[in-house]
């Protein structure tokens, strides 16, 4: 196998100014909303929203820097062409809706916890809405769009992913409730968010599932990566284990796990139906043959 120093250490390089670049928006944001940095444990709903949406625009700010300025490359090489992928992000909305609604009847069916209806506050909804669109643009443009492209430079592509995916679960690690078999989970969504990714170059399923799977996770109940927030549907269940999750959520349970290998499956059905797409989306696999073809001879 062929190695290049170039993907690891646009990956490495990244770090420190993304940490910097995210750290003085937070700090903006909560000045303009009158927070203390070090004690934003369990902000409001807005103030969430607002925290996580400054965090996007750090985000942005340094792979806009990173891409253009230092790695002298478009845009566009991130992967949000929406033409032609409009199915793409309709096929992740469902997932998430889908998947969900299953975790609801697999609970009842096992008796698992018990759920309640709390009514529609739309205010909150819209506020969720927002702060999971916030979310999911900003990991799937980081972890995938960037960190996953660039360590395609350095390994072949399933490494890649498996190192990438690894990342996603290690920036979740301060998260309440964290395990090893919340860690284990992450690794897996993280390999299911990112194999669409890896076969089309293209984010919009995995930005539309990213975001359908935590927004129906809360609304119908169901802690998010050990968070809670608001849903239209309570859960309480009756004792910590891997059928329910525990604190850390649905996404604790066997389940998670099962569903999220279930997507890499039908990741490769679908696609292997529609080689079509792996065609028309190759911005992704292009940009990374002609940086091959330019680059130095790789280290054996």
């Amino acid at each position: 196998m062929n190695f290049s120093w170039k993907g690891v250490l646009r990956v490495l390089g990244i770090i420190i100014p993304l940490v910097f670049i995210i750290g003085v928006c937070l700090i903006i944001t909560t000045q303009s909303l009158g927070l203390e940095l070090k004690n934003l444990k369990q902000p409001s709903p807005v103030s969430q929203m607002y925290l996580k949406l400054s965090e996007l625009i750090g985000t942005c700010l340094t792979l806009w820097l990173f891409i253009v300025g230092v790695n002298k490359e478009k845009l566009s090489v991130l992967g949000l062409q929406l033409k032609g992928h409009y199915k793409d992000l309709v096929i992740g909305l469902l997932a998430g809706l889908f998947i969900m609604s299953g975790g609801i009847l697999i609970f009842k069916l096992f008796d698992l916890g018990t759920f309640w209806f709390t009514g529609f506050d739309w205010s909150q909804i819209l506020i969720s809405v927002l702060l999971f669109t916030f979310v999911s643009f900003m990991e799937e443009l980081l972890c995938r769009g960037y960190v996953q492209r660039n360590l395609e430079k350095s390994f072949n592509r399933y490494i890649a992913l498996i190192v990438a995916s690894t990342i996603f679960a290690s920036i979740h690690l301060a998260n309440p409730h964290m395990d090893w078999f919340s860690f284990t989970y992450l690794v897996v969504a993280g390999l299911a968010l990112g194999w669409w990714y890896m076969e089309t170059g293209n984010l919009w399923f995995s930005i539309g599932f990213h975001f359908s799977w935590n927004f129906f996770q809360t609304m119908f109940g169901f802690n998010v990566s050990g968070q809670d927030f608001y849903g239209i549907y309570e859960l309480e269940t009756k004792e910590e284990n891997l059928l329910n999750g525990g604190d850390f959520g649905f996404e604790g349970s066997i389940w998670a796990v099962i569903t999220k290998g279930l997507i890499i499956v039908f990741t490769i059905w679908y696609l292997n139906r529609h080689p079509e797409k792996k065609i028309r989306s190759g911005l992704h696999n292009q940009n990374h043959n002609e940086d091959e073809s330019n680059s130095d001879a790789p280290i054996h």
